[in-house]
């Protein structure tokens, strides 16, 4: 999956994100993912981040899956996006 996202990235596109890599991962069996970030300047929420993992288990996506990072150029969001990789890498 592919998606082009803008460099902030509101609410409704994490939660969009979230739910179409949930039903890739059912219908594909993956559970290995890499999320491309390099284009990232923000997010809108941190506890829109805060959410994704529970966003994951409640769409049955297993707990040993695994999340692979391409940090953002922007120095500034590596924060953020680290904090994901924190949350979401927990199995």
């Amino acid at each position: 999956m592919q998606k082009s996202r803008r460099s902030v990235l509101l609410g409704d596109e994490i939660r969009s994100c979230t739910d179409e890599l949930i039903d890739l991962s059912g219908r594909h069996g993956n559970n290995e993912f890499l999320i491309d970030a390099l284009k990232m300047t923000s997010v809108s929420s941190v506890m829109d981040v805060y959410d994704v993992p529970g966003r994951y288990q409640a769409g049955g996506l297993s707990r040993s899956s695994r999340f692979a990072l391409v940090l953002p150029e922007l120095r500034a969001a590596h924060a953020i996006a680290t904090f994901y990789d924190d949350v979401c890498n927990i199995g």
